[in-house]
Order: structure tokens, then C-alpha cells, then sequence
């Protein structure tokens, strides 16, 4: 693979190294590209006006206290979604599936059995 050899040229030796180098320089690398991609298509790519194309229901869970998303930001996606639904979550942040694990799985298992959410 040609990044796992591009890993390698920074290195004189790099057969000295420890095998468990390699690994983290290619997570790493996967997660910066990861991020790239992510930013790339928040800054040039406009999905609002395809929005209300979908039919299907959609559940929008936000967290109350977000510092990356505006949670107002969930109303805005209701107007676009008049089929979503929303759950704001008090004292969390943007992962609420972390932060709050048991009221976001709470939601997911009643909106996936199709209860809504």
C-alpha cells in the first residue's frame, strides 16, 4: 500500500523503529484526511435545499449546551423537515451519544422500533 510505505520515508532506519509506530502514524494520517474531508464538505457543500426532498421521518437530537452547532439551529432543520422531530438534551454538548448515552439511546431504540422519537 502506498501510504504504508510513505509512512516509512521520513525514517533513516525505519526497520528500528517499534512496529506500533507505523500503526499511529497511519491512524493518524486517516484521521487528519478524515477531518479534511468533513471540513471540505461543510464549507462547500449546501445540502438545506435538498432537505425537504426527504420523506422518510427523521429524528434531530441536539445537545442543549452545543459550542459547535447552535441548538437553535435544530429549529431551523424542522422547518426544512416537517417530518423530523427533535429532542434537545439539557447538559450536553455536540455528542450527545456520548454525553448522554442512555436518554440518546432511549430515543434511537423508540425511533428505530417505529415509535417515533
Amino acid at each position: 500500500m502506498w501510504l504504508t510505505r510513505q509512512i516509512r520515508v521520513p525514517f533513516f532506519d525505519p526497520d528500528k523503529q517499534d512496529p506500533g509506530v507505523w500503526e499511529r502514524r497511519l491512524q493518524d494520517y486517516q484521521l487528519s484526511r478524515a477531518s479534511a474531508d468533513v471540513l471540505k464538505m461543510l464549507a462547500f457543500y449546501e445540502i438545506r435545499p435538498l432537505l425537504p426532498q426527504l420523506t422518510q421521518p427523521v429524528c434531530i437530537v441536539f445537545g442543549d449546551n452545543d459550542p459547535v452547532v447552535p441548538p437553535d439551529d435544530g429549529e431551523k432543520l424542522l422547518a426544512l423537515l416537517p417530518q423530523a422531530q427533535l429532542h434537545r438534551l439539557p447538559e450536553c454538548g455536540h455528542a450527545p451519544m456520548l454525553e448522554q448515552q442512555e436518554a440518546f439511546q432511549a430515543i434511537a431504540r423508540k425511533f428505530l422500533g417505529g415509535e417515533g422519537c
